[in-house]
């Protein structure tokens, strides 16, 4: 699911920019035209997605309420990694809400204060309620996000520098180095969890194969034990 949404919020951002280069002469080249009223339509699909998550989430809820098994769900690869509640499943609508109106935001209304005002109190309240209801299953995962929220949250501190409350062009290319900081930081840390996930694991099949290959030999050995009783009583 968190794939699908980072995808998603990519392509709505390709989309927004697209547009607001629009100018009149776009539509009297054939691709560009094509272009634009294919991003109108990126937009239009993106704002209607969390109706359609939530209709997915609230499909999946229904199987399990039914008694059944999670799995059994068509939609149980999308939300295994949610608790199996209303409350964790309304999560991934929330995210994409969010990160979409940044967008929104950053591209058609970059110095607003007002709307950089209600982005940073909307990243605090993300933390909060991530903290407050530890939507996924796995600790290791809801640690993470939690990360992740807490450096979109940092992150949104210095775009109020972009508005008309700073007017320094030096403390704007500053406050500009200190996101591309947070933001690679962000990416080198999500990119050492998943260094260690996959090293651990490996890790973990490396110690199972040994353990396997040990109680092998052990049989084996067992086996050969009784194989030579077995051999020596006959002989006596």
């Amino acid at each position: 699911m968190r794939f699908l949404l980072e995808g998603c919020l990519e392509m709505g951002l390709s989309a927004a920019i697209s547009i607001l280069m629009m100018e009149k002469e776009t539509f009297e080249d054939f691709w560009e035209a094509v272009c634009v009223v294919s991003a109108f339509i990126t937009l239009t699909v993106l704002i209607l997605a969390p109706i359609y998550i939530k209709y997915l989430a609230r499909q999946y809820m229904q199987t399990i309420e039914k008694g059944k098994d999670k799995k059994e769900s068509e939609h149980y690869e999308l939300f295994k990694s949610y608790r199996a509640n209303d409350v964790s499943l309304l999560y991934p609508v929330i995210f994409f809400v969010r990160r979409f109106s940044m967008i929104l935001v950053l591209t058609a209304m970059p110095g607003f204060k007002y709307a950089q005002i209600l982005m940073q109190l909307g990243a605090t309240m993300s933390v909060i309620a991530h903290l407050w209801t530890r939507p996924n299953e796995s600790l290791f995962i809801n640690r993470q996000e939690i990360i992740n929220e807490c450096m979109v949250m940092i992150a949104t501190y210095p775009l109020y520098c972009f508005t008309d409350w700073v007017w320094d062009i030096q403390r704007r290319i500053e406050a500009g180095w200190v996101i591309v900081f947070i933001i690679v930081f962000n990416i080198v840390f999500n990119i050492a969890l998943l260094i260690y996930q996959v090293i651990k694991l490996n890790i973990n099949k490396l110690k199972y194969r040994l353990i396997r290959n040990r109680k092998k030999k052990d049989r084996k050995k067992k086996r050969q034990e009784e194989e030579q009783k077995a051999a020596l009583k006959t002989q006596q």
